[in-house]
């Protein structure tokens, strides 16, 4: 096996191990027996387990072939334009709970960090989720008024990412209560609608809006999100 492949073959395992066990409860010794390679070969590539964390987590969220959620914005000119994005990153946010997408160790690993953060997440986890949050915010801030209070648009953004999020996390727990039916996945495309009722539709695009939106991708957002 090439050094590329081995490198690939642990960083892929990793992102697997990672996700079921959390930072603070893996060792390289697991993942190294996981990819059938020897620890040294671990530290030879990675150095230690937080840059294979980092990279663990750069390979399940790095999308080569998605579009910049700032192109995708530039790209909004009315109100259709505007509804058809918001709904596709509803339904993004769902997918990514699937058991056939890789993003389902991401989100797996987000929760071990939201419940327990470790000594690794504000260095390599943090980044990501201050990125996502600023650009659903300035998606949503299209269908606001230009001077909307950043607190309550942070919470408006929050609050639609973690029924979607939580609603997808579920599957194992609804399929319990229903004797084994994929409740979630039967109904993902009516949660998302509900959702899109409850916090899009009442939003009218406003391209006065767009003006003030590069300040959510020029910024270091802090954690009080000041304007």
């Amino acid at each position: 096996m090439s050094a590329e492949a081995t490198k690939n073959r642990i960083v892929e395992t990793a992102s697997q191990v990672f996700a079921e066990k959390g930072y603070d409860e893996t060792t390289i010794r697991d993942i190294a027996a996981l990819a059938d390679v020897n620890l040294a070969s671990v530290s030879y590539h990675f150095g230690g387990k937080k840059e294979l964390y980092r990279r663990a987590v750069e390979y399940l969220l790095e999308d080569p072939d998605e579009v910049e959620m700032f192109t995708r914005i530039q790209q909004i000119n009315d109100e259709a334009s505007f509804k058809k994005v918001c709904r596709e990153e509803i339904n993004n946010i769902l997918e990514c709970c699937r058991e056939d997408s890789k993003m389902l160790n991401a989100s797996k690993i987000m929760s071990h960090e939201i419940y327990q953060p470790s000594e690794a997440f504000k260095e390599v986890f943090l980044p990501y989720i201050r990125t996502f949050m600023k650009e659903m915010m300035a998606l949503l801030s299209l269908g606001l008024p230009e001077d909307t209070d950043s607190d309550k648009l942070f919470l408006r953004t929050f609050m639609l990412f973690e029924i979607c999020y939580h609603f997808g996390m579920k599957v194992e727990f609804f399929k319990d209560i229903f004797n084994g039916r994929d409740f979630v996945k039967e109904n993902e495309q009516t949660f998302g609608d509900m959702v899109f009722d409850k916090f899009i539709s009442e939003l009218e695009y406003n391209p006065a809006s767009k003006t003030v939106i590069s300040k959510y991708f020029n910024s270091n957002m802090t954690m009080e999100l000041s304007s």
